[in-house]
């Protein structure tokens, strides 16, 4: 895995469900992808496996915010809330408000 020094180490990436009222892990998953960008559709997968069914709503952190994943989530769905990004990466995204136009 490339770690922000730029070295190659070998490393794993641990991704873990928790249903909060419980207090319990519902999922988990050791994978070698750098980031969690494309990992949140296959977490539901695994809570969708092990329990049979998702709750109402999941809450990811940002490192699952992607369009993609959030847009996939969205067509099977799923309710998931995040946090938004930075502002430098929200301002290249399709939905930034200097793509939209409002004329009077």
């Amino acid at each position: 895995m490339k770690m922000k020094s730029n070295n190659l180490e070998m490393c794993y990436n641990c991704q873990v469900v928790t249903d909060s009222a419980e207090g319990i892990i519902v999922a988990e998953k050791v994978v070698s992808d750098q980031n969690d960008q494309k990992l949140l559709n296959i977490m539901l997968d695994e809570v969708e496996k092990n329990l049979g069914k998702l709750a109402n709503s999941t809450l990811a952190d940002s490192g699952y915010n992607t369009e993609e994943e959030i847009y996939q989530a969205e067509l099977l769905d799923r309710n998931v809330l995040t946090n938004q990004h930075d502002l430098k990466a929200l301002r290249k995204s399709i939905y930034h408000k200097k793509h939209f136009f409002h004329q009077p």
